[in-house]
């Protein structure tokens, strides 16, 4: 896995908001991103298995493969409005290479005991930006992927799906891709998502 240094991973705040699987070898991550040292981080996944996930000072840096970039993961928050609670999706934004070819992508939390599928895609299409000129229609490249989870969570103390956003520091998410291509292959990447509690119960207005 060849990691590219295309800014910072996009986590979504908004107020509207070969045949195996295992994951691809690393092949010389930089030595820093965003001018701050890159370090190696193994956590433990669902399953009581590990796996690396490399990060700065600042958090984890977006992975990305000879095939596709991870261009932002995370909850798609929704502001509470005409007496409604808060509430998210989780949302996903990867940029497929020009010669990729998905056909299934599936996402899943990683951060517990269980896996938690969160995005179960099939017959994925990304989209392809055409241009007009004075020799015709062309392709100019991709735009990102764009996919999000079914099920929306209402963020409350007492809601499971919730209460991390409730928990003192900083909160660590574990995620795992696996994207399956036309030619049959497939492959697997673990990308790390780091969240600031306090500042989004601040943001959303929830007390302490």
């Amino acid at each position: 896995m060849r990691m590219r240094q295309r800014g910072l991973l996009r986590y979504v705040m908004t107020a509207a908001a070969a045949f195996c699987c295992v994951p691809a070898a690393l092949a010389g991550p930089p030595e820093t991103y965003a001018g701050k040292p890159v370090r190696a981080e193994e956590w433990t996944i669902s399953g009581g298995g590990t796996a690396l996930f490399y990060a700065t000072d600042d958090g984890f840096i977006p992975m990305s493969t000879d095939r596709v970039t991870i261009n932002g993961a995370g909850p798609g928050i929704q502001a509470p409005r005409d007496g409604t609670a808060p509430s998210y999706v989780w949302a996903f934004a990867l940029r497929f290479a020009d010669d990729a070819s998905p056909k299934r992508v599936t996402i899943e939390d990683v951060t517990g005991p269980e896996a938690d599928t969160l995005v179960d895609q099939d017959d994925v299409r990304p989209e392809v930006v055409m241009a007009v000129s004075e020799r015709g229609l062309s392709s100019i490249g991709g735009a990102d992927w764009t996919t999000s989870s079914a099920t929306r969570c209402e963020i409350a103390r007492d809601n499971p799906c919730s209460a991390w956003i409730f928990r003192d520091g900083p909160y660590y998410w574990r995620l795992r891709l696996t994207i399956e291509y036309r030619d049959g292959s497939r492959e697997t990447i673990y990308q790390g998502a780091k969240f600031e509690t306090a500042g989004l119960r601040a943001q959303l207005g929830l007390g302490e």
